[in-house]
């Protein structure tokens, strides 16, 4: 009777085993399926931060492009308002060369025509001379007769 006792306690204690055993498996896959919740959660976690993250990059590189753009822009119009800056001079320097170019001829020709006066003059009076010559001839011959 007592080993028969002892073979109940040991199948017993098998039974008990077995029980543990599948108690231990499901406590088990318990504790996994919390883990694994645990590692989706982060996982969903760290995707999220990683999207908000490209969507921060994305953003800034946008707003880099339109500063960048906007710089271009800038650029562009401070490029051409220096043309037309460097066209005016470049338009009055050439008026001012013009006027001194403009100012010598008028000189010259001004000049040319004071001499050509002084000419005129000269022989004006020569011809006022010869004419009184031969008026004076005239009136002598006009005598003599």
């Amino acid at each position: 009777s007592s080993s028969e006792s002892e073979e109940d306690k040991k199948k017993k204690k098998k039974k008990d085993e077995k029980k543990d055993k599948k108690k231990g498996e499901k406590k088990d896959k318990k504790k996994d399926k919390k883990k694994d919740k645990k590692k989706d959660k982060k996982a969903a976690k760290k995707a999220k931060k990683e999207a908000e993250h490209e969507e921060k990059k994305h953003k800034k590189e946008e707003k880099k492009g339109k500063k960048e753009e906007k710089k271009a822009k800038k650029e562009v119009e401070e490029d051409e308002k220096k043309e037309k800056k460097d066209v005016k001079k470049e338009v009055e320097k050439d008026e001012k060369k013009e006027t001194k170019e403009t100012k010598k001829a008028r000189k010259e020709v001004e000049e040319e025509e004071k001499k050509d006066e002084k000419k005129d003059k000269k022989q004006d009076k020569k011809a006022k001379k010869s004419s009184m010559k031969e008026e004076m001839k005239r009136h002598k011959k006009a005598m003599k007769d």
